[in-house]
């Protein structure tokens, strides 16, 4: 087998090394069991959730790039809309790669398990794009810190549950 190379990989054998061999607590086999079986449907629920999500945003965007030389002044001269429209795009791309890993995740196998990895990452580049347009919330930054924490080590914990 050959050795893996890239920043996607170089970041898996790191999360790999610190989430999975030196984690102080590793999830019981039983327990990883039931991620498993779960994993799908949860990213099932996300995924509707994200579609939500997106066809309420929807009308927003049309506002932001449809009105005229008001919006385009107070908008993108002072730096949000740009942001918002680039932050949505990038989770927009977060569900084509999630929807993409749903039909793997049940049947375990590894292409899935790695969308699903790499979806976390591009919903995590989300939330740090979304937190720059609004820096003084430190509470977005801090979430999306968390939430990549967690979601990375149940990923890197059940890892070897999903095969070729």
């Amino acid at each position: 087998m050959t050795e893996k190379t890239g920043l996607l990989s170089t970041l898996e054998n790191k999360f790999t090394y610190y989430l999975v061999e030196k984690a102080p607590f590793q999830i019981p086999d039983n327990a990883r069991e039931i991620i498993v079986k779960i994993a799908p449907w949860a990213a099932l629920v996300e995924f509707v959730f994200l579609i939500i999500g997106l066809i309420v945003i929807i009308p927003a965007l049309f506002f932001i790039l449809g009105l005229g030389s008001y919006i385009s002044y107070y908008g993108f001269a002072y730096g949000s809309a740009p942001i918002f429209f680039i932050s949505n795009i990038i989770l927009l791309f977060q569900l084509i790669i999630l929807g993409i890993s749903i039909p793997g995740l049940f049947g375990r196998k590894k292409f899935a398990w790695n969308l699903l990895y790499y979806s976390t990452l591009v919903y995590f580049l989300y939330r740090i794009i979304y937190w720059i347009s609004v820096p003084l919330h430190v509470g977005i930054l801090i979430g999306a810190l968390i939430s990549a924490i967690i979601g990375l080590y149940l990923i890197f914990q059940v890892k070897d549950y999903f095969k070729n």
